[in-house]
């Protein structure tokens, strides 16, 4: 550049600042389409209140037990394994285990109470499988899928929060640079300015301005670059947030789906105690879970001996099941102890 040449202002274009645009997510806990939440299906056991079973043995004795109050019963029952469809996924050992529990649930309100698996007497214990279960086990395929889902929905957040956070700090970083560099590009313009004001540059002044502009354009086509790393960064980002909107969206409609076929209270038998022509027959046409099915048994075994229907809720000889039976809910209440205490009562000679 001559020397009575005046350098001109260096400019250069503005740098754009990305912003990721704000999606709406709804928690994998909600329903963000408004769906209503998960709802149990109620299920009832219905079953007649028939005489006691010739392979229940009752008898009261005189209690020595001073943790005891009047007298006590001694129940002898026999039980064998009958027909068990495959499709219930059972084993003997599952259903010895099951009565088991049943032995210590009506076992703790009297002093002796004894089930007792033999080859081929007593009451027989029948595992039919039908519409009921298979409704039963239709929702706990669907349940595992909407549990599924929910791990996709959280490894895709996961996904979009480690990008989302690579975007934050290139962007700050830029932004960071990007101050620093307006500040150099002022000061430069200002000397520029203030040495145009004075009159003519010297040599060293020149080359001065050329080496300063040099670094400022190499700085901005650096930033061009980095800029350009950030949309793709920011793309990156908001893709991860459309995944996981995509994830609830169809978790919301599985919702919406498992509520039309699941929900609401339909009632159903769930097993059944019957005596016929001196064989006693319990059957079981539904249940959910290991709980479950200690609650069905636990209740028909409460029949064979001679109790009826109780009308606390909480109860087991209650006759509705309602939803999931927890292990908490698997105990007798105090109107099952009377009841049972009372059938001592009246059998004792």
């Amino acid at each position: 550049m001559p020397a009575d040449q005046k350098p001109m202002f260096v400019g250069v274009k503005p740098w754009l600042l990305l912003l990721l645009s704000c999606l709406l997510v709804a928690c994998p806990g909600e329903s963000s389409t408004g769906s209503s939440p998960l709802k149990d299906r109620d299920t009832t056991v219905t079953v007649e209140d028939p005489p006691v079973g010739s392979d229940v043995s009752l008898r009261s004795t005189e209690s020595n037990s001073s943790s005891r109050e009047g007298n006590t019963c001694r129940f002898e029952i026999l039980w064998k394994f009958g027909e068990i469809d495959k499709r219930f996924g059972l084993s003997p050992t599952d259903i010895d285990r099951a009565m088991n529990r049943v032995q210590e649930l009506w076992g703790g309100a009297i002093d002796e109470f004894h089930l007792t698996r033999t080859e081929d007497r007593g009451i027989e214990i029948d595992f039919h499988y039908d519409e009921r279960q298979e409704l039963i086990d239709g929702e706990s395929v669907f349940r595992d899928r909407l549990r599924e889902q929910e791990i996709r929905i959280e490894q895709h957040q996961r996904i979009y929060e480690e990008k989302h956070h690579a975007f934050e700090q290139a962007n700050q970083a830029l932004l960071k640079r990007s101050q620093e560099f307006q500040r150099d590009l002022d000061a430069l313009n200002t000397w520029v300015r203030e040495m145009n004001d004075g009159g003519r540059f010297t040599d060293e002044q020149i080359a001065r301005y050329e080496r300063e502009r040099e670094q400022i354009e190499q700085r901005q086509r650096t930033g061009l670059a980095t800029q350009s790393e950030l949309q793709m960064l920011a793309r990156d980002s908001n893709q991860a947030m459309a995944d996981v909107n995509e994830a609830i969206d169809r978790w919301n409609e599985m919702i919406d789906q498992y509520n039309e076929i699941f929900a609401g209270q339909r009632l159903v038998t769930s097993g059944h105690y019957q005596r016929t022509n001196g064989r006693d027959t319990i059957t079981i046409y539904q249940f959910q879970g290991e709980t479950g099915l200690q609650r069905v048994l636990a209740h028909e075994i409460g029949h064979a001996i001679g109790l009826s229907h109780i009308a606390n809720p909480e109860a087991i000889m209650f006759e509705i099941v309602s939803g999931h039976v927890t292990p908490f809910q698997l105990r007798l209440t105090a109107d099952d102890r009377n009841a049972l205490h009372q059938l001592c009562m009246e059998i004792q000679p």
